[in-house]
């Protein structure tokens, strides 16, 4: 495959990029259905964004060293996954571990996709066209999100709740294969050695 196939998989990355189907709804499966205090829910929401402050640099090594690619398709993969699993676990500290998972894929793909983007436009001799590449495919992700919480809210109120946290994974494995199928560009590699 060639590296000008990553820009059409680069839309299909973005877009999938945490459709937010328990978005509406998350606060109150935490406190409801699991039972958790106003409190411990709160610092399970604010966890992740803490965590990412921390999680940057050594995830940013990792994409920097390994594989741009694999790092987002990674990353992908550890985003949707633990939401999975929460309907089956009980107790604060499982939920707290399955949110530090969450913390960390996302923090594998931060910035790893847009690098991969624009490395492989560098390959391409084509920077010029980053910006609106970026820009379009924020109307893709937006679009999809959108859906997806309005998807979400509906599911909620028609109690089927427990299938906003299932309904990212599949597609968010998509995103991980479309990930893995692009071509890790020259310039990428370069910066591994």
């Amino acid at each position: 495959m060639t590296i000008e196939k990553n820009i059409p998989l680069f839309y299909v990355v973005r877009s999938l990029f945490i459709p937010a189907f328990w978005l509406p709804v998350l606060y109150v499966y935490l406190t409801q259905y699991k039972g958790f205090s106003l409190t411990q829910t709160m610092f399970l929401l604010a966890l992740q964004e803490i965590l990412l402050v921390f999680l940057e640099i050594p995830t940013g090594v990792i994409a920097d060293k390994i594989s741009r690619k694999f790092s987002v398709g990674l990353g992908y993969i550890l985003t949707s996954l633990p939401f999975v699993f929460l309907p089956l676990i009980d107790g604060f500290l499982p939920v707290v571990i399955l949110f530090t998972i969450k913390a960390l894929g996302k923090a594998l793909t931060s910035g790893a996709d847009n690098s991969l983007l624009y490395d492989s436009l560098v390959d391409l001799g084509k920077t010029k066209d980053y910006k609106a590449i970026i820009n379009k495919s924020k109307i893709f992700y937006t679009l999809i999100a959108a859906c997806s919480i309005f998807i979400g809210g509906w599911l909620a109120a028609n109690s089927y709740i427990e299938l906003t946290l299932f309904l990212p994974f599949p597609l968010m494995t998509i995103g991980a294969l479309a990930a893995f199928l692009m071509v890790e560009p020259r310039s990428s590699q370069e910066g591994m050695r």
